[in-house]
């Protein structure tokens, strides 16, 4: 953010790209949910967890 925000672009652009790696930082978060519960959701057979 840093970096971004030391770079000589208008605001908008400042706002813009921040405003981007915000909603990516979210979709990696909800990809990992996504991967947690998919694994989660192997089926146990005696005591076994089968993928």
């Amino acid at each position: 953010n840093e970096r971004i925000l030391a770079e000589e672009w208008s605001v908008n652009d400042k706002i813009h790209t921040l405003s981007i790696l915000v909603s990516l930082g979210r979709m990696a978060k909800y990809c990992e949910d996504i991967a947690e519960v998919t694994i989660n959701m192997g089926v146990r057979v005696a005591g076994e967890l089968r993928l």
